[in-house]
C-alpha cells in the first residue's frame, strides 16, 4: 500500500465521517467534471455540426418565401391570366431535375399590375406565353402561377429547418444535462446516504472505444431489493477490480433514498485502487 493510496483512504475516512451535509472534497469535483464533460462535449459538437450542415440549406428555404406560401395556401385567393415575362435556369436540382425560375405579369381585381415568380421542374416555359396567376385578394403582391411554387423546394422542405433546430436542441440539452449531473453527484456526495455495495459483474473490454479498453463495473447495493450503480474503468486498474470481486470486497456507496438508483462508488471518484 503507497502513502498515496493511505492518503486516498484517510480522504474516504474524513468524507464519511462529515455531518450533513458533507463538504465535496477538490478530488470528487474533478472526478465529476471529467465524468459529466464528454456528454457535453459530444452534445456540442453535434449540434455545432448540425448548424453548420443545416444552417445554410435552410437560408435557401427561407430566402425563397417558405412562410408566404402558406398564406396563399390558407388565405382566400383569386385567379388571373397573366403573361410569362422570362424563364431562367436556377442552380438547383431536384432529384435529378432542373429547378427553372418563371417570371410573369398579372392584372388583379384591383386594375394594378403586378410582378412575380414561381418555380417549376424540368419544363421551360416560353416568354409571352399566357398562363394562370393565383393571387391573395388581400395581398395581390403574392402570387404564384397556379399549380406552381414561389419557393425553390416544396413543402416538406420545412423538414430541413428541423436540421438546425435539432442543433440547438442538443447544444441546450447538453448544457442543461451537464447542468443536472453535476448538481446530482455534488448532491449524493453532500447529502447521499452510505451503504455498502459489492461488485457484481465486470464486462470485457470495450473494443469499440479505441484506446479506451475500459470495462464497466457493476456494484449492487441493496435499499429495498437490489440496486445497481455502473462506471467505467480502464487501464490496468482492471486487474485490481478482478481482485476485489474475487475478495468480495466492500465498496461505498452514496445513494439518495428517494432516488435510489442515483448513486455513485466513492472508491471509483476518489481513484482509490488498493
Amino acid at each position: 500500500m503507497t502513502m498515496t493510496d493511505n492518503s486516498k483512504n484517510s480522504e474516504l475516512e474524513l468524507l464519511l465521517q462529515q455531518p450533513l451535509p458533507r463538504k465535496v472534497p477538490e478530488k470528487i469535483k474533478h472526478s465529476i467534471l471529467v465524468r459529466i464533460s464528454l456528454g457535453l462535449f459530444i452534445a456540442i459538437f453535434s449540434g455545432v455540426f448540425a448548424l453548420l450542415v443545416g444552417g445554410p440549406r435552410d437560408g435557401v428555404i427561407f430566402q425563397n418565401k417558405i412562410f408566404t406560401e402558406f398564406r396563399l395556401d390558407l388565405g382566400r385567393t383569386a385567379l388571373a391570366m397573366g403573361n410569362v415575362t422570362d424563364c431562367k435556369y436556377t442552380e438547383f436540382n431536384i432529384n435529378g431535375g432542373h429547378v427553372n425560375e418563371i417570371d410573369y405579369s398579372f392584372i388583379a381585381q384591383d386594375q394594378k399590375q403586378y410582378l412575380g415568380y414561381s418555380y417549376n421542374l424540368g419544363n421551360e416555359v416560353i416568354p409571352k406565353t399566357k398562363t394562370e396567376i393565383e393571387y391573395l385578394v388581400e395581398d395581390p403582391s403574392v402570387s404564384r402561377i397556379n399549380n406552381l411554387r414561389i419557393k425553390v423546394f416544396s413543402s416538406l422542405g420545412m423538414t430541413f429547418i428541423i436540421t438546425p433546430i435539432c442543433g440547438f436542441i442538443f447544444i441546450f440539452g447538453g448544457i442543461i444535462n451537464f447542468q443536472k449531473s453535476w448538481k446530482k453527484y455534488n448532491r449524493l456526495v453532500a447529502f447521499g446516504e452510505l451503504t455498502q455495495g459489492r461488485i457484481e459483474s465486470i464486462s470485457p473490454p470495450h473494443k469499440q472505444r479505441g484506446l479506451f479498453s475500459g470495462r464497466t463495473i457493476t456494484v449492487g447495493y441493496y435499499y429495498n431489493g437490489l440496486r445497481m450503480v455502473k462506471f467505467d474503468i480502464y487501464g490496468k486498474v482492471a486487474n485490481l477490480y478482478f481482485q476485489w470481486k474475487e475478495n468480495n470486497r466492500q465498496m461505498h456507496v452514496l445513494f439518495d433514498p428517494n432516488k435510489p438508483k442515483d448513486s455513485l462508488v466513492l472508491e471509483d471518484f476518489l481513484k482509490i485502487y488498493n
